[in-house]
């Protein structure tokens, strides 16, 4: 936050000079340049500097943002002592049944192959609430994680964004 004030000012003060210098050159030797030319360049370097000023003030909060979660992450935990995980636990949902989701993973993978886009949302949508996954009926990634952690052989790539296949994470 220091970074970014220190290089507001400095642009600003940038901006200051350039302005005082762009009008003692145009008060002290007449240009042969049409009549708002110098007042334009100078306007044009202001504008430059007061972007470079704002991109040097962004890459700074950047920055400072990069640490503070770095250093959010890598803290102890109070009560433990230890790091804290990367990854958040879930408790279970309402519905939650592994056993079920196990059960029957297979069958709906084979429904997801042979319907594709005609699939039903609403079967899927049970099986989602089993596995203890967002059950909003779509098969992203997530879904297809879950498929595979519950034993589906081979179930088909996602339609859905993300249609990258998401590691299934059980709830605790």
């Amino acid at each position: 936050m220091k970074q970014s004030n220190l290089l507001l000012i400095a642009g600003g003060i940038a901006l200051i000079a350039l302005a005082s210098k762009s009008s003692k050159a145009s008060a002290s030797a007449p240009s042969a340049a049409p009549n708002g030319y110098d007042e334009a360049e100078a306007a044009r370097a202001a504008a430059r500097a007061a972007a470079q000023a704002d991109a040097a003030a962004a890459r700074a909060e950047n920055t400072q943002q990069a640490e503070n979660t770095q250093q959010a992450s890598s803290s102890p935990d109070a009560q433990t002592g230890k790091p804290k995980p990367d990854t958040q636990t879930r408790k279970p949902s309402p519905g939650y049944d592994p056993a079920k989701a196990e059960r029957t993973a297979a069958a709906m993978a084979a429904h997801l192959k042979k319907n594709s886009y005609s699939y039903s949302r609403k079967m899927l949508r049970a099986w989602q609430t089993a596995a203890a996954i967002d059950a909003d009926g779509v098969y992203g990634g997530q879904t297809r994680g879950a498929l595979i952690h519950f034993g589906a052989p081979n179930p088909p790539q996602p339609l859905f964004k993300p249609t990258k296949t998401i590691t299934y994470q059980p709830p605790e």
